[in-house]
């Protein structure tokens, strides 16, 4: 079979295949929404930097796409020289993207794809794909090959949704079970306490103002870390929202009460996972703990649910550990032209890693430098 390798530049082309590439995504073991199409169009739209570019390598098999790579250009200055670093697309708001390629057609398509982008931007030396999920079949071909450097990133926690929401929470900690426990009896009482999920499409800037809303109150609020505390970011929000509803993925969940939201959680259903993206909650209410009560009524909620396999927290966060879930690996590798000048680039990174890891130069650091 032969695979032919085309690169497409703007939103109207990489539209055409959008069904293809969100198939892709679908039948993809990471059952991450931020593979597909309907996030990474959004983010290419409202998330590229002035000294970047973007652009997309698709393979095809007969016509029929069977790879798909989105990559970022991003220039670089070396000794009065311009290169190009290729990378996956991402930031604080977008993480742990993949290529992705047609079970079983791996070794076929996977490299093809990089030295086509290697190809299309013939300044660049390398590729640098961040934080990759380990079950990435991609990863497993491409991290053995020659030019390549792989290195462990960070773990990141998940709940396979229970069959029963007693044997869940018997799992976990005496004391933070009873503190949920009590948490909860204060919520109950409380006029009219609810939790619920919203997923329907005419909702969502409604879903969205409540979301954004809530999470400005409390503390990334204050720190300015919240979505509205830039209007970009904003924006990109209310555009992936729209995006991901439109393929009906988005899941809004809410604990409710008094007339007020005390927490809301950001959430997308994707290949039988709950991603949870954002959550926040009310700061006004943490007596009564609500981002934990939230968690709580989900993992409850998905549990009844046999459409939900898990619940992908996907980050590693300390509250992860009171909830006991469970962690799979994230790693980083970088894969470099079979040129010279790609062999001394990747000598050189290999070197960084190296002094990066060394316990004697971070023990000089510490001592001398801090």
């Amino acid at each position: 079979m032969t695979v032919i390798y085309k690169v497409l530049n703007n939103l109207d082309s990489i539209k055409e295949i959008s069904c293809c590439w969100d198939n892709l995504a679908e039948e993809s073991p990471h059952k991450s929404p931020v593979l597909s199409h309907a996030w990474l169009s959004v983010f290419f739209e409202c998330r590229i930097s002035v000294d970047q570019k973007w652009f997309v390598v698709v393979a095809y098999i007969n016509d029929t796409v069977v790879g798909i790579l989105p990559v970022v250009s991003t220039s670089k200055r070396l000794l009065g020289l311009t290169y190009k670093v290729l990378s996956l697309p991402g930031d604080d708001h977008t993480i742990s993207v993949d290529m992705l390629v047609k079970v079983g057609l791996e070794e076929q398509v996977s490299l093809g794809l990089i030295d086509k982008a290697f190809s299309h931007e013939p300044r660049s030396r390398s590729f640098f794909f961040h934080r990759v999920d380990s079950c990435s079949n991609s990863y497993t071909y491409n991290v053995n090959k020659s030019f390549v450097i792989s290195q462990f990133c960070e773990d990141g926690a998940f709940i396979t949704s229970p069959e029963n929401i007693s044997d869940f929470r018997a799992g976990l900690t005496r004391n933070f079970r009873l503190n949920i426990n009590k948490a909860n009896n204060k919520f109950i009482k409380m006029n009219g306490a609810n939790f619920y999920v919203n997923e329907n499409h005419s909702d969502t800037k409604n879903n969205m103002d409540k979301i954004i809303a809530v999470e400005s109150s409390g503390w990334k609020g204050e720190a300015n870390t919240a979505i509205a505390s830039a209007i970009g970011t904003e924006m990109f929000y209310r555009k992936l929202a729209d995006s991901l509803a439109a393929k009906g993925w988005l899941s809004c969940h809410f604990l409710e009460a008094e007339e007020k939201i005390l927490a809301a959680n950001f959430s997308i259903k994707f290949s039988h996972s709950m991603l949870i993206w954002k959550t926040s909650y009310n700061d006004k209410y943490k007596k009564i703990s609500p981002g934990g009560l939230i968690m709580d009524y989900l993992v409850e909620y998905s549990s009844h649910h046999l459409d939900i396999d898990r619940i992908d927290a996907m980050s590693n966060d300390e509250w992860h550990k009171k909830w006991n879930m469970s962690y799979r690996a994230f790693n980083n590798y970088w894969v470099y032209k079979k040129t010279i000048v790609g062999f001394i680039f990747m000598m050189c990174q290999k070197i960084k890693l190296m002094l990066k890891g060394s316990e004697v130069l971070r023990g000089i650091k510490n001592r001398f430098f801090s």
